[in-house]
């Protein structure tokens, strides 16, 4: 059933990137690992999916990434068939994504997994860090003894 899925949607996909000249085809469909536009990766061919990204800013869970999975053996006549679940510790992520993949059918993904997890978890710790205080406070002393020096 995927086979004849992929044969129908490969050429006309609505989310399918092309670039200039042809030497690589992306995709911009949901649930695609890797965004490339090819039967291994696509989420709407394959009946088993595995997805990394960020989690919205909330009071409770300020750092960590969601990984989004479908569960190859579920029916897809049903509503809730994605499976999101918070991962937030670097260090035991590596065992809940190796397992997550196995749950969803698709052990070939661990690896692409857990290389985005650690990119996305490392760009999302890296944008909420606050500035230091004492950097503050250097450059407003900085400032001052500028102004004292001048006068």
């Amino acid at each position: 059933m995927s086979d004849l899925i992929w044969a129908l949607t490969k050429d006309t996909s609505s989310f399918k990137r092309g670039s200039k000249h042809d030497t690589i085809t992306l995709s911009a469909e949901p649930g695609n690992l890797v965004h490339r536009h090819s039967y291994k990766f696509s989420s709407v061919a394959q009946p088993g999916f595995v997805n990394v990204a960020p989690i919205a800013k909330s009071k409770k869970a300020k750092h960590g990434v969601v990984v989004i999975s479908r569960n190859s053996k579920a029916k897809s006549n049903r509503v809730s068939v994605n499976v999101q679940k918070v991962v937030s510790n670097p260090v035991r992520s590596q065992a809940k994504i190796a397992s997550i993949c196995k749950a969803a059918g698709r052990p070939d993904l661990i690896r692409l997994a857990q290389t985005k997890f650690l990119k996305v978890h490392r760009g999302s710790y890296k944008k909420s860090l606050p500035v230091p205080v004492k950097l503050r406070m250097k450059r407003h002393q900085k400032k001052e003894q500028k102004k004292t020096a001048s006068q």
